[in-house]
């Protein structure tokens, strides 16, 4: 399971962010361009499969959570 995390300027607004399952594949491609060009900071994570057995899927996913905020607050006090 796959989580991620965005810490967009609020000054540098992005025009059609929404909901992704309300975008078309073509919207949401350039929404992540601009995302990635814009954003002060953004992040990744995950859990693995062996984890989602051993926690179950709700708990896993808690966990990628988790690890992205600490990437992006890791990233971002980097930066600043």
């Amino acid at each position: 399971v796959y989580a991620a995390a965005v810490i967009l300027d609020p000054k540098a607004p992005i025009v059609g962010l929404t909901d992704s399952k309300l975008l078309s594949p073509k919207q949401r491609e350039r929404l992540f361009q601009e995302i990635v060009a814009k954003a002060l900071a953004f992040g990744i994570a995950s859990a693995s499969v062996e984890e989602i057995d051993r926690f179950n899927i709700s708990q896993a996913t808690f966990l990628a959570m988790q690890r992205v905020v600490d990437k992006l607050n890791f990233i971002f006090h980097e930066i600043w």
